[in-house]
């Protein structure tokens, strides 16, 4: 190909247009929003690999998704109901924004997942950015998570 002869895209300019204002755009929220997702799949990890144990080994030759993973843990009884029902709404949400080019998530999309976790949803109803909302869910979220690794610990001892 000639560099001197570069031909016309072949795209639609409203969808280029669409991509430099996400480029320029602040999207912190998409940014915590995986963070978050991404620090729930680790504990997930975490959480089934104290339960399991070494009978764990045969899980990493498979490449589980969230999903699979959230439902073990559900399974196994690891956590509580509204944390599962919780972390099940935040993957959607995750899926919803990362699958649709000029999705963000809004604090009401955020409030859907926090709202799982009944303590919680007092705490959240003064909170009205996402990222704060988000730091706020994750930290209640992983209160239970660490309660889970002791419950875990016991039941591989036992």
């Amino acid at each position: 190909m000639d560099p001197n002869n570069i031909p016309a895209p072949r795209f639609d300019t409203a969808e280029l247009k669409i991509l430099f204002e996400q480029f320029e755009a602040e999207n912190e929220t998409i940014s915590f929003l995986l963070k978050a997702h991404l620090f729930s799949e680790y504990h997930l990890d975490r959480l089934l690999a104290a339960y399991l144990g070494k009978k764990r080994e045969p899980l990493d030759a498979i490449d589980l998704r969230f999903a699979q993973k959230l439902s073990l843990v559900d399974s196994f009884g690891l956590l509580p109901q509204s944390c599962i029902r919780s972390l099940r709404v935040l993957n959607k949400l995750r899926n919803k924004c990362v699958h649709n080019f000029d999705t963000r998530p809004s604090v009401e999309d955020v409030r859907q997942v926090t709202d799982e976790l009944d303590p919680f949803v007092p705490r959240a109803e003064s909170i009205n950015s996402v990222p704060e909302l988000l730091k706020a869910y994750m930290a209640s979220l992983f209160g239970y998570v660490s309660a889970s690794y002791d419950l875990s610990a016991k039941q591989q001892g036992a």
